[in-house]
């Protein structure tokens, strides 16, 4: 339940963001009193959350590997240089996201430029980028959106990489909601079935 919490609040956060970049009614203040930039922090607030849940959902995928696989460190990121399942290289999303996530949290450069629906970076530090070199960028919200996907994607990968080496008559537990809200129902299902599932999706 852990990740599927983390899982489920990347999806909260990215239609936070989607709707953030919505255009807005009115400004709150009147223009010769206050420059009204509520359009563009809405948008940063939104994205910094969304951001922060790939980012969670990251660490307790690592987390749980390490159930799996003993002798890896703490961390999605260390675990990446030594995992190949979560390589950079195999991902090519997660070094951009990690260089937007560093520059939104501790740096503050971005800035929404909404009529282009993009992000405006300035990047200055010359250390520990991943993905990009210090200078100025614009990166579509459309790719931003994309993390949401990679990430899945990496989940149901690696689900499949670890499923597939345990014996597949072990039975796990089910949470089956047929439907919004009550009643969910529980029940169990067998490994084999569930790398037969993963296949088929």
């Amino acid at each position: 339940m852990a990740l599927e919490n983390k899982l489920f609040g990347v999806r909260y956060h990215h239609a936070e963001m989607l709707r953030a970049l919505a255009p807005l009614d009115r400004s709150l203040y009147p223009v010769s009193r206050v420059q009204e930039y509520r359009g563009e922090q809405a948008v940063i607030c939104s994205l910094e959350a969304y951001l922060n849940a790939v980012y969670t959902s990251l660490e307790v995928v690592s987390l749980i590997n390490r159930h799996f696989n003993s002798g890896l460190p703490m961390g999605f990121r260390r675990q990446a240089a030594k995992h190949a399942c979560f390589s950079f290289e195999k991902w090519p999303w997660l070094p951009m996201f990690y260089d937007m996530r560093t520059e939104l949290t501790h740096y503050n450069t971005p800035m929404p430029l909404l009529q282009e629906r993009k992000l405006f970076m300035d990047i200055t530090k010359l250390s520990k980028l991943e993905h990009f070199k210090p200078g100025k960028y614009e990166i579509p919200f459309d790719t931003i959106s994309g993390f949401t996907y990679g990430l899945y994607e990496l989940c149901d990968a690696w689900a499949m990489e670890e499923i597939s080496h345990l014996d597949g008559n072990i039975e796990v537990s089910l949470l089956n909601e047929e439907k919004l809200g009550p009643p969910i129902i529980g029940t169990t299902i067998k490994i084999s079935d569930v790398l037969s599932w993963l296949k088929t999706e």
